[in-house]
């Protein structure tokens, strides 16, 4: 063995499995550890057979952490008998504090590779946990890393210095939960600090609560391409304690482990996640999870998300990705989700290059934040419900040359928040959703602490931006000018209105309004038509199977009610409405009544009634002409079926 440890020291970074496969040829070695024994396991130890029983306990010396692997395979240490090519390696540790979400603490990473400022780190890895392959300083190559134990990363890169690598072909499979994927523990590949790397043709499925697939977080660059990553959701570990309703943990052991209900979602295990100044591109990838999310930024600051040429999947419950004050940007993408295409909160996402979203319900939902939607070059959405449903946000929406295809014919919907956790007290049966005071631009107090993770591996120390967008929305104070519960930022670079601008396109559907306590929607076309209605209206939070109103609780029960409400066109009596534009070369069929607060016709423009119908116009109750001019006031497009 020692031996074998000297071999490892002039080998370093080449042919560690190869080394691995000669060592374990002879291996015959057992050992059995009796109840109340303790065993410290000094170093690289291999056998063949290992008893450990109950109230038995194994051991690294101070400063290491100790990992075991049977035939290749992480596995965790616990009472039973092991049979095979076991190694038991006391590998020096790798600490990251922790200071967000409500916790504090210092973690301590396992990883099969580790790669710092350029440099494979035998001492930190374990090397046994990559079964195959070949690993350098500069690319890992063929490796096969297979873990179900918990809390174990498969390849970790990092450090301060600025260094490039390579992760070709890789088949990782995880299964077993990690414990905080904002710090990116337990996840199949984690970048971070000022790292470059590349990954190749991976292959990754991972099993388990917040077990990630691909985290990138620090300053770090990330390229994935041509690669199959799948996530599944784990079992929570039956003393998680976190709390929706009281905004945090209830005694600090556990992060988040699953997404806020208040989304409309379930789930606790995100396929991939950007934190910090991180940036993620995502090329001919096949990115799929089961519940929560496939493409998340969490916690940051500067981050950007980039996918090309890629299909996102969000099976059962879930959306394709999520903007939190980042830049997601998606081309020639298709995305197949059971709620929503993109979640924005203070971030921008770009759909070009004739990208598809097929969603179950929404295209894009907005809440508590500005940014911009764009949709455009060929780019389609098909949904069941809304396309673009803003939630007390105040985004700009820009569709240039897309197709926007509604099931239930809502193009655009606006509506206040309906989060139960929000000042307010929540949606009530009749009115609009309970959205409480200024939505967009602050809301109630409340949003767990947070930020990126402190000192996060390899990176600067995290930032501790307020709260997290998947996270709680109640909690600890904010303490940011305009940001919203939940740590979601308010409405940064917003007009102060939704602001909707639809250019060189067809629609059918409608546009409307109950958001009017808040702000205005304002809408315009150029070179655009559409044959719907556009219109404020009160809106009328949906119930319970049993009646149930949407109230804030820790149980998930009632998440399928978020996002959900029936609209009743008609005039408002709030300060603010819809106010709408034509140009001369854009024509509005107005198929239903519509009340507006503001109408701008350009010369040119045409508004007319289907056929068969009539259309009249009265402004604060004057009959008007059907005209180009400026109206302001109570607007009242009124259609009437010819006798």
């Amino acid at each position: 063995m020692v031996l074998r440890n000297r071999l490892m020291k002039m080998l370093g970074i080449a042919g560690i499995a190869i080394l691995f496969a000669a060592a374990f040829a002879g291996c015959s070695a057992s050992k059995q550890l009796e109840a109340g024994s303790t065993w410290t396991v000094n170093e690289i130890t291999e056998l063949g057979k290992l008893t450990i029983s109950e109230g038995a306990t194994l051991k690294a010396p101070e400063g290491k952490s100790l990992s075991m692997t049977v035939d290749g395979v992480e596995t965790g240490i616990a009472p039973g008998t092991y049979t095979g090519k076991i190694v038991l390696t006391p590998a020096d540790n790798i600490v990251v504090p922790y200071n967000g979400m409500g916790v504090n603490k210092d973690y301590l990473y396992r990883a099969a590779i580790v790669i710092e400022d350029g440099k494979y780190v035998a001492a930190k890895s374990v090397a046994s946990a990559a079964a195959s392959g070949t690993v350098t300083d500069t690319e890992a190559k063929d490796v096969k890393i297979t873990s179900v134990g918990e809390n174990f990363n498969g390849i970790i890169v990092r450090g301060e210095a600025k260094s490039s690598y390579s992760i070709t072909s890789p088949v990782i499979s995880m299964t077993g939960n990690g414990s905080n994927d904002f710090a990116g523990f337990g996840a199949a590949i984690m970048t971070d600090g000022n790292a470059e790397v590349t990954i190749d043709k991976a292959k990754i499925n991972n099993t388990g609560a917040v077990r990630t697939a691909v985290w990138v977080g620090g300053n770090s660059v990330t390229k994935v391409n041509d690669s199959e990553i799948e996530t599944h959701s784990g079992t929570l570990p039956k003393d998680y304690s976190w709390s929706w309703a009281k905004g945090g943990p209830t005694d600090g052991r556990y992060v988040m482990m699953e997404v806020p209900w208040m989304l409309g979602i379930v789930g606790n295990n995100r396929a991939t996640t950007v934190v910090g100044g991180g940036t993620a591109y995502y090329n001919n990838t096949h990115i799929k999870v089961q519940n929560w999310g496939a493409l998340s930024t969490d916690a940051v600051r500067g981050a950007k998300l980039y996918a090309s040429n890629s299909h996102i999947e969000a099976v059962e419950s879930g959306y394709g990705a999520y903007a939190d004050g980042a830049d997601d940007s998606f081309s020639g993408c298709t995305f197949d989700v059971r709620d929503y295409g993109l979640i924005m909160t203070g971030g921008s996402g770009t759909f070009t290059d004739g990208s598809t979203v097929n969603s179950g319900r929404f295209g894009v939902m907005v809440h508590a934040g500005g940014g911009t939607v764009t949709i455009d070059k060929g780019s389609v959405f098909n949904t069941k419900k809304a396309v673009i449903q803003v939630k007390g946000g105040l985004p700009t929406i820009v569709v240039d040359n897309a197709k926007l295809n509604s099931e239930n014919g809502v193009i655009l919907q606006a509506m206040l928040n309906d989060d139960p956790n929000r000042g307010g007290g929540g949606p009530s049966r009749g009115g609009a959703p309970g959205g409480g005071r200024g939505d967009a631009r602050g809301g109630a107090p409340g949003g767990a602490p947070g930020g990126a993770p402190g000192g996060s591996p390899g990176g600067a120390p995290g930032e501790a931006r307020s709260g997290m967008p998947d996270g709680p929305p109640g909690g600890a104070p904010i303490g940011m000018p305009g940001g919203a519960p939940g740590g979601m930022r308010g409405g940064t670079g917003s007009s102060g209105a939704v602001s909707a601008t639809f250019k060189n396109v067809t629609l059918n559907g409608d546009i409307v309004t109950s958001m009017t306590s808040l702000s205005d929607v304002i809408v315009n076309f150029e070179k655009a038509s559409i044959t719907g209605a556009i219109s404020t209206s009160t809106a009328n939070h949906a119930v319970g199977k049993n009646g149930e109103v949407l109230t804030m609780k820790d149980e998930t029960d009632l998440y399928y009610l978020i996002g959900e409400v029936e609209d009743t066109y008609g005039p408002t009596k709030d300060k603010f409405g819809i106010k709408v534009s034509l140009d001369g070369d854009s024509s509005w069929v107005v198929n239903k009544t519509s009340y507006l607060t503001a109408l701008t016709v350009a010369d040119g423009a045409k508004i007319t009634a289907p056929e068969g119908y009539s259309l009249s116009m009265t402004v604060d109750g004057i009959d008007k002409k059907v005209a180009a001019g400026s109206f302001k006031g109570t607007i009242v497009l009124k259609v009437s079926k010819i006798a």
